[in-house]
């Protein structure tokens, strides 16, 4: 079955599977407290940072395609709301340990033609939307598992009011003269997010609808201002 990726192109559903990758990865990782690398040699990653970081040296590589960086989001948001279940502010720290080396020097994955920097900083906006339909679902600390993943195209929307919170949590995010990257990406991944999540009527622009949504939040147009697309 095909589904709208909401920016401009159709992807088969089983895309959505490798995102479940991400997620699974992230659940293990916090639940066990380590992961197998390498089974020949029984080597484990202890912790988020180290597995991060052997995704994007694979990112690196010229046979990598871009589901590495459907999974990564995926492992991003997962990690999020299982590691800071009560969101308030953009997590600054966080982001930097994963996408930092990547603030500037945006590495360029040419086969998947995706940037490891701007991929990996997008994964928090989607963190940000996710952490907080949790909440807007009433999903407590407690409750939260690989299989409180919401579906693509099954409807949910966050209301009014939390999508406004989401904005001014991405509003958090690093915006320094050097790079706008943080808190674009941030924004980014909110936008996609809702366009991923929503029905759409038929013919409706994504974008337009996330346009919309955006009138209705008092903070949205000085939040975007100064912000590159």
């Amino acid at each position: 079955m095909d589904f709208p990726h909401g920016i401009g192109n159709v992807w088969y559903g089983w895309f959505w599977l490798v995102h479940y990758t991400g997620a699974v990865t992230a659940d293990k990782l916090v639940t066990e407290g380590s992961l197998l690398l390498d089974g020949s040699t029984g080597e484990h990653l202890t912790d988020a940072v180290s597995f991060v970081r052997e995704i994007q040296r694979i990112q690196k590589q010229t046979w990598a395609d871009e589901m590495s960086f459907h999974a990564i989001h995926a492992f991003i948001w997962h990690y999020v709301a299982r590691t800071i279940p009560d969101l308030d502010k953009y997590p600054t720290q966080l982001a930097t340990e994963f996408c930092g080396e990547y603030v500037v020097d945006d590495f360029r994955s040419k086969p998947a033609r995706k940037s490891i920097g701007s991929e990996c900083y997008h994964g928090f906006g989607h963190a940000v939307f996710y952490s907080l339909a949790l909440r807007q679902l009433g999903v407590q600390s407690h409750e939260i598992d690989v299989r409180t993943q919401l579906r693509p195209g099954g409807g949910f929307q966050l209301s009014d009011e939390i999508f406004c919170e989401a904005y001014k949590l991405c509003a958090g995010a690093p915006n320094a003269t050097i790079t706008t990257l943080p808190r674009k990406r941030c924004i980014g991944g909110v936008r996609h997010s809702t366009k991923l999540f929503a029905i759409l009527e038929e013919d409706e622009d994504p974008t337009e609808y996330v346009a919309k949504l955006e009138e209705r939040c008092d903070v949205a147009e000085q939040i975007l201002k100064g912000l590159e697309w």
